[in-house]
């Protein structure tokens, strides 16, 4: 997979930070992180933060001991619906989601390797347990598996987001871009060619981190508008909220969101038309145009 971009271990106390976000529950026993399903139907998984992960191929060599009141089978989730790998206490592979490789390593001490790359589309990754193909459980409440460590590796991903050509990926516009792209987008990177527009300097700085690791993807840092030049930029104390319109009080007050359109400086942005932009080959003709711009999606 080429030269590693990213490399961490999570053993120990350090296994801490894989953080519950559905129906589990973990503590530390001699250095091994024990997880401990519900009987609540729900998803059951563990999950870890980070933007290294995001649109990069992925390796995660995972160390663990089913235990003697297992019922499920170890389960990697990726997001939304899609599987990356489930594995059953024996090392028998349920499920290869969406894996690129998977091995599995039986050792004398009753310990399983599991490891197992994919393409990341997102800035979390999430272990877990399964239920023979069902991540969506009524468990027991028993402890199901102990981890040991957590080998996780990021790796360009260029190739595989590139796989798609060129001429047949979805030119998406999206205009307002900060926070980066929605959900149903990130998870189809290797089918678009996103052209974001964020005016902030520091938000459109923070986008691209990510969003240059996909082929053709450009961050322009202007504000897109029916007037090209110079305009006031009012900046809420929810950045989000910041918009080319100076938010209307009278009306916002009557609701709870009022205070993060509380206006904390002003700027000067850069506008453009996309059509000029279009003229001067600066930018690619759209198939999808996303606007979130606080009130001024009629003159974009």
């Amino acid at each position: 997979m080429g030269e590693v971009i990213f490399s961490k271990t999570y053993v120990g106390d350090a296994l801490s930070s894989w953080q519950v976000v559905h129906e589990m529950s973990t503590h530390i026993v001699g250095g091994a992180l024990v997880v401990r399903d519900s009987d609540r139907r729900d998803w059951h998984l563990l999950r870890l933060h980070d933007s290294a992960f995001l649109f990069r191929m992925v390796r995660m060599r995972c160390v663990l001991r089913f235990l003697p009141t297992t019922t499920t089978n170890f389960y990697i989730h990726h997001y939304g619906s899609l599987d990356v790998a489930e594995i059953a206490l024996d090392g028998t592979i349920i499920n290869r989601g969406i894996s690129h490789t998977i091995s599995i390593n039986a050792h004398p001490d009753d310990t399983i390797e599991i490891d197992v790359s994919f393409l990341s589309c997102h800035g979390s990754l999430s272990i877990g347990c399964s239920d023979n193909g069902r991540p969506v459980y009524a468990g027991t409440g028993l402890e199901q598996f102990a981890l040991l460590s957590v080998l996780v590796e990021t790796f360009d991903a260029y190739p595989e987001l590139s796989r798609t050509p060129a001429e047949e990926r979805i030119t998406l516009v999206d205009v307002g871009g900060q926070g980066g792209l929605q959900l149903k987008w990130m998870l189809r990177a290797d089918h678009i060619t996103p052209v974001v527009f964020e005016p902030l300097s520091s938000e459109a700085t923070v986008i691209r981190q990510t969003l240059d690791r996909i082929p053709g993807a450009q961050v322009v840092e202007k504000a897109l508008a029916n007037t090209s030049g110079p305009q006031k930029l009012y900046i809420t104390a929810g950045s989000y909220c910041s918009s080319l319109r100076e938010p209307n009080f009278e009306i916002l007050q009557n609701y709870s969101v009022a205070r993060v359109f509380n206006v904390v400086s002003m700027q000067e942005v850069e506008c453009v038309r996309y059509d000029e932009l279009f003229r001067a080959s600066a930018v690619p003709s759209p198939d999808v145009i996303k606007i979130d711009v606080q009130g001024l999606e009629y003159e974009v």
